[in-house]
């Protein structure tokens, strides 16, 4: 509905109403496999999508005018889009994914993110798509009800920008910055009915921005949970 009947600013443009959109239509094809063992488990997933009436923002004009007005006082205007139904595409990637006890009170886990988009139509990256990405980190055990987490989550830069990506203000020039955060938490677990969980985000108070994403993400944070079942 929001495709067909958008009138206003979205993003870095100002979005007029389309008539006669089509539903996208995808075909999808996976492959995977997995392992299990007593000390180790671990999966890798191939993935294809072929994208066609892939819906985009085109350059549109309203009532003869190709950009609004909308702030008077400093001149300032912004280009009027309609949605159409112009492109093919295709996104490709894996997931992998791993867990290892590496000692009875110490295990390990990562997993990693790789997509590939490209938009046939235009013969350029397709928009949004999300850099390498990962994390890992140890589980540890110190005794039978406490537990202790530690974790590093990151992004690769992501510099392979559409013409969508590159005309987005919240999409650094150039692209988005890779970045790493650490996590720190810990729990404690009582008679199955008490739960208490702390931690720490962002430990060392990186500036980050997930790509396409308009806010930076947290700084240090803090956070505690508690749980009683009854």
């Amino acid at each position: 509905m929001n495709d067909v009947s958008s009138f206003g600013i979205a993003d870095f443009r100002y979005e007029i109403p389309s008539s006669g959109l089509k539903p996208e239509k995808s075909l999808s094809y996976e492959l995977g496999l997995r392992q299990k063992s007593s000390k180790i488990s671990s999966s890798l997933s191939f993935f294809k999508t072929d994208l066609t009436n892939l819906i985009t923002n085109v350059p549109a004009s309203y009532q003869g005018q190709d950009s609004a007005l909308i702030n008077e006082e400093n001149n300032e205007y912004i280009a009027y889009y309609r949605k159409e139904n112009t492109n093919r595409a295709y996104i490709w990637g894996f997931e992998a994914e791993t867990e290892i006890s590496v000692l009875r009170y110490l295990g390990f886990y990562g997993r990693l993110y790789f997509t590939f988009g490209k938009d046939l139509s235009n013969d350029e990256p397709l928009r949004r798509i999300p850099p390498l990405n990962g994390v890992a980190g140890f589980n540890i055990y110190p005794g039978r009800n406490i537990h202790i987490r530690t974790e590093y989550l990151f992004a690769g830069k992501q510099d392979r920008l559409s013409a969508g990506d590159i005309a987005d203000n919240r999409i650094s020039i150039g692209g988005t910055p890779g970045w790493g955060i650490v996590n720190i938490s810990a729990g404690y677990t009582r008679f199955r009915h008490l739960d208490i969980n702390m931690g720490i985000n962002n430990l060392i108070d990186t500036s980050y921005r997930i790509h396409g994403s308009g806010v930076d993400g947290y700084g240090r944070n803090i956070w505690l949970g508690i749980r009683l079942s009854v």
